[in-house]
């Protein structure tokens, strides 16, 4: 019985994610907040999100958030049209937010169970003032 790595490539490797604990990744986000993909636009091998903002909990000024998520053949981004998240998004170097595989964010419509914990050591979270 062979093994898929014995079966693989010899520069293949799987796809390998240490997913960081909730501290750390809180830590690491610019921006941590529920929103719901309002427009996509494709840019090379990038997609650039637009949220609109449900609630936050660090880094939002304005109820209209961008993410954009570099991809690959291996790593497609989750975010969907209409789709409601919990996202963790990180600084880039010019100061625009980034998500990627590896991240903490959630798909809440899909599995919202899966964002259970992370809710729950959130708390309540903000609403912008309008």
């Amino acid at each position: 019985m062979s093994s898929i790595a014995e079966a693989a490539p010899a520069d293949w490797h799987p796809v390998r994610c240490a997913i960081p604990t909730f501290e750390v990744e809180f830590e690491r986000s610019q921006a941590v907040f529920i929103g719901k993909v309002i427009s996509i636009e494709k840019d090379a091998d990038r997609k650039v999100f637009e949220f609109e903002i449900e609630k936050f909990w660090k880094g939002v000024e304005e109820s209209k958030v961008v993410v954009t998520v570099s991809e690959n053949p291996r790593f497609q981004a989750q975010f969907t049209k209409g789709g409601r998240f919990l996202v963790f998004a990180k600084a880039d170097e010019e100061g625009g937010l980034f998500d990627g595989r590896c991240s903490r964010s959630k798909d809440l419509d899909r599995n919202p169970e899966g964002a259970e914990e992370d809710l729950d050591k959130l708390g309540p979270g903000k609403e912008l003032e309008i």
